[in-house]
């Protein structure tokens, strides 16, 4: 666990790491620190009393708007989790097999039937039995499909939103996303931060990306500081639009597909 004395004192209107005023050993009394908030511009004057309780209340207040925002977000994890398309693949699996006994079925009644049936009646009898395996064929993988997309959706959106902060200048550590403390390099890992336990995933990109990352987290604060929240609460329900899309879609597809295949047969 970190000192407290080694975490920024967030800024009370945009959130993030305020930083000694240039001024500030100018002080008029030893015990008073002067702070400037590099991406609103707000300042303040604490005492060095002060400075830790300030930064622990502000830390918390952070923490709690952070898991209001990121509420949507945990809850497509829990879905992820779930797996809710494994169902949808057990319907169709169910539904195919029990389709193909029932082909075998009516191509042995045809045949036994022989030309006494006329193409009509031979439509009728397979319109059915080969309709039904393809159109859960088509569900499953529609579903599969709807759902793949929302998870590349999901790593699009979501993911760079864990990432830590870019460190301020090359060579320095990369900071926690939430109070703006140094984080150890881990790269590839979901590190915790010593101060205000934030988990935070250190990538690359971190580095890679450092400047426009710093201009992005620059708009994030200003825009925090505007009022504007930004929260996380299109992506738990993008899951269930996009494996209904595709579920719908296999299954016309499905659909239109058996339709041709019994009308190949019953032409036979």
């Amino acid at each position: 666990m970190q000192s407290p004395e080694q975490c920024p004192v967030p800024c009370q209107r945009c959130g993030a790491g305020m930083s000694p005023a240039p001024d500030g050993g100018t002080a008029r009394y030893a015990d008073v620190i002067p702070l400037v908030c590099r991406y609103c511009g707000y300042a303040e004057t604490l005492t060095r009393d002060d400075r830790v309780r300030v930064s622990r209340e502000r830390v918390a207040l952070l923490r709690m708007a952070q898991d209001a925002a990121e509420a949507p977000a945990r809850h497509a994890e829990q879905i992820i989790g779930m797996r809710p398309w494994l169902g949808g693949v057990v319907v169709g699996g169910v539904l195919t097999l029990n389709a193909l006994n029932g082909v075998g079925t009516a191509m042995a009644a045809i045949e036994r039937a022989g030309p006494a049936m006329d193409a009509a009646a031979r439509l009728q009898a397979l319109q059915g039995v080969c309709v039904t395996p393809l159109l859960g064929i088509g569900l499953a993988a529609g579903m599969f499909g709807g759902w793949t997309l929302a998870m590349r959706r999901y790593r699009a959106l979501v993911t760079p939103g864990r990432w830590a902060r870019s460190p301020l200048s090359p060579g320095a550590p990369a900071r926690c996303r939430c109070c703006g403390a140094g984080l150890p390099e881990q790269w590839g890992a979901m590190v915790e931060c010593g101060f205000c336990r934030t988990h935070n995933l250190l990538d690359r990109a971190v580095i890679d990306q450092r400047e426009a990352l710093l201009l992005s987290e620059t708009a994030l604060h200003q825009a925090r500081a505007a009022g504007v929240i930004a929260r996380a609460n299109e992506f738990s329900a993008s899951f269930g639009q996009w494996s209904l899309v595709g579920a719908a879609a296999g299954a016309v597809v499905g659909g239109v597909l058996g339709y041709a295949l019994a009308l190949a047969l019953a032409r036979a």
